[in-house]
């Protein structure tokens, strides 16, 4: 499924969002304050976490460029808790399911 960030900074399609996809494979979509970059790779659940790998990515020059996995903590309402820094996205923000 498709979960949304709960950022308010930004307007609606430009709102950071994750696809994890029945493959095991990922599609997020980070806002770059000057327009979207995409980050893909696969993912494993473990427990109460996504942990995403990524294997590829538009967001040189910007922070999180470095980053080889983002973790996700699955909270008990569904939701999504983004455990790193990424961007217009921040560690603790929230992504939820429409």
């Amino acid at each position: 499924g498709t979960y949304y960030s709960d950022s308010e900074e930004c307007m609606e399609g430009y709102r950071p969002s994750l696809t994890l996809k029945k493959d095991n494979t990922f599609i997020f979509y980070e806002n770059l304050y000057s327009g979207m970059g995409e980050l893909r790779g696969t993912f494993v659940q473990k427990e109460n976490q996504y942990i995403l790998t990524i294997e590829s990515h538009t967001i040189h020059g910007h922070l999180g460029d470095h980053l080889e996995i983002i973790p996700f903590t699955i909270q008990e309402d569904g939701s999504l808790l983004l455990e790193e820094d990424i961007c217009l996205s921040r560690k603790k923000d929230c992504f939820y399911q429409k």
